[in-house]
């Protein structure tokens, strides 16, 4: 009836070559990584928490390190010819794209900003029951752009209209000054002149002149 026996130590085991189904993949895994075309062996200075990738919570990546190229490996090493797997980075992609585990996952020149690399696999007999993994991958942005960075180029402006504002309105003040100045000089020169004259006419009268 297309079974096979194993005899033992233990007993007899029984295999049925006829009931043997398609089984769904047991396991995927993020295996490798390359950033720039180099393979991190490593993810010091990478990874945010410091593991394997397979173990990572997520990666991080300088504004220098725009190109990854991402490898998945599977536990499951039977019906592989049944067995599909999709990718789609949350963040970038719309749609989910089909790729074969030979094939490894490549994006060029990631834009600063936070994103998600999904995988599903799933067998073509169900295609319901699907296995899922994710990995968070923050493409951090050049320190000239960074948050901080915005927020100082901010108060730079700020101060800078603040300056010219200052600069203007001093100006205004000075010449409103040198001409209230002017006008009290003037002021005083017409008084000084009158009381002047007042002094000098009769004197005029006295001494005849």
């Amino acid at each position: 009836d297309g079974s096979i026996l194993i005899g033992g130590t233990t007993g007899i085991a029984s295999f049925s070559l006829n009931s043997s189904n398609i089984e769904q993949p047991k396991s995927i895994y993020f295996d490798r990584l390359r950033i720039n075309n180099q393979n991190v062996d490593s993810l010091e200075g990478v990874s945010v928490d410091g593991l394997s990738l397979s173990y990572t919570k997520g990666i991080t990546l300088n504004h220098l390190q725009k190109n990854i190229a991402i490898e998945v490996a599977s536990t499951d090493f039977s019906h592989t010819q049944h067995t599909f797997y999709e990718y789609m980075l949350s963040g970038y992609d719309n749609t989910w794209t089909r790729f074969m585990l030979s094939t490894p996952i490549i994006y060029m020149n990631l834009k600063p900003g936070k994103y998600q690399l999904n995988i599903r696999a799933f067998s073509d007999i169900e295609m319901l029951d699907k296995i899922e993994i994710s990995l968070p991958i923050y493409a951090k942005p050049p320190w000239y752009a960074a948050p901080f960075a915005q927020a100082i180029y901010i108060i730079f402006t700020l101060l800078l209209v603040f300056g010219i504002f200052y600069f203007f309105y001093s100006r205004l003040l000075f010449r409103e000054q040198l001409k209230r100045q002017e006008e009290s000089s003037r002021a005083k020169l017409r008084f000084f002149t009158n009381v002047s004259h007042e002094i000098r006419t009769p004197l005029t009268l006295i001494t005849g002149n």
